[in-house]
């Protein structure tokens, strides 16, 4: 059985007096330093301000990890939701094209490596993004499209990655809830071995929430 750590790098408004970049900095190296590859599914905004604001090192840090994109431009409007809510498959693939596709090649040349997947950010789920993601070779992390008991599934052309585990940001001051959770997947995961789950996702949180907490 496989277990991806992934990490949603989102905040690209907060200033950056306020350390916000360095969180997902201290993930990488703390990842790095234990020998385990994780994947920072990142906004393409937020790449493009670690990049403007010259932080070279955080994007070395990332870079030797797993890099998704999480869309391109997040929550800010029009969303994909929005864009393709009355459109044909066809149709919203074309809409998207240029705005999505712009933020693979975007965080392929900021991070200096291939993109690995796709992500679904919040609620935004589309089949013509699903497809046009397909026809470049990304999988799709946080799918609707759940199969269990195998937690992947194929749609549309595409690999789809749709379970998922979590550790909520609000258990992390508290060592105590999350040797809990740990435990807690242990026994999961020992469950998913035995019902023969071939993948899931430990959800590592929100490098803006862990800041905030």
């Amino acid at each position: 059985m496989y277990v991806s750590l992934t990490f949603d790098v989102e905040d690209y408004t907060t200033p950056e007096e306020f350390g916000i970049d360095d969180i997902p900095r201290w993930q990488a190296e703390i990842m790095s330093e234990e020998g385990v590859i994780g994947t920072f599914l990142v906004i393409g905004n937020k790449a493009r301000s670690l990049r403007k604001r010259g932080r070279q090192d955080v994007i070395e840090a990332m870079a030797k990890h797993e890099i998704g994109l999480h869309t391109n431009f997040g929550s800010h409007h029009p969303t994909v939701c929005e864009i393709v809510q009355d459109m044909s498959l066809t149709e919203g693939m074309e809409a998207l094209a240029e705005r999505e596709l712009g933020g693979i090649k975007d965080l392929a040349e900021i991070f200096g490596k291939e993109v690995a997947v796709c992500s679904t950010h919040g609620g935004t789920q589309s089949t013509s993004y699903y497809r046009l993601a397909a026809l470049r070779d990304k999988p799709w992390v946080y799918s609707a499209t759940e199969c269990m008991p195998r937690g992947i599934s194929w749609f549309l052309g595409g690999l789809h990655f749709a379970d998922w585990l979590t550790m909520l940001e609000s258990y992390y001051p508290d060592p105590a809830r999350v040797e809990a959770q740990l435990a807690r997947w242990e026994r999961l995961i020992s469950d998913m071995v035995t019902r023969k789950v071939y993948w899931t996702s430990a959800f590592l949180g929100h490098p803006l929430m862990v800041k905030c907490l």
